[in-house]
């Protein structure tokens, strides 16, 4: 007496269903989104000012750390941190005074992606520009 095989037994099927499971992790890994070098400049960038900020408004100064991927300020009033994984810094403080001035001029070096760039303060005030 012949059994006719009518579809997949179940070993067959779990086996298929691991190999798609495989396939769409490492698919998912090229489809997600990567963070933008611009975007990143942009966040530290946001941070400076926003200590710069905080010394005009407190009319307090506003001490900033930059270390490896940690951007803080610290304050009488005030202290925040951002920590950016896809950045690196070369370790400088400086400080704000309470007008949002700046006694030195200062580059700031950083990578990202192997990439270099440098926040470039102007010597006497708190602006900077970004090359």
């Amino acid at each position: 007496m012949l059994i006719k095989k009518n579809g997949f037994i179940l070993i067959e099927t779990l086996f298929v269903l691991f190999i798609m499971c495989i396939l769409f992790s490492l698919s998912l890994n090229l489809h997600m989104p990567s963070v933008s070098d611009d975007f990143i400049l942009n966040e530290a960038s946001q941070f400076l000012n926003e200590a710069k900020l905080v010394a005009m408004t407190t009319k307090n100064t506003v001490t900033v750390n930059v270390s490896d991927s940690n951007l803080s300020y610290t304050s009488e009033d005030n202290d925040n941190q951002l920590t950016l994984d896809e950045i690196t810094f070369e370790t400088y403080q400086f400080t704000f005074n309470n007008k949002g001035n700046i006694k030195t001029a200062k580059t700031i070096k950083c990578k990202i992606n192997q990439k270099s760039y440098r926040f470039i303060y102007q010597l006497g005030s708190g602006y900077f520009y970004v090359q």
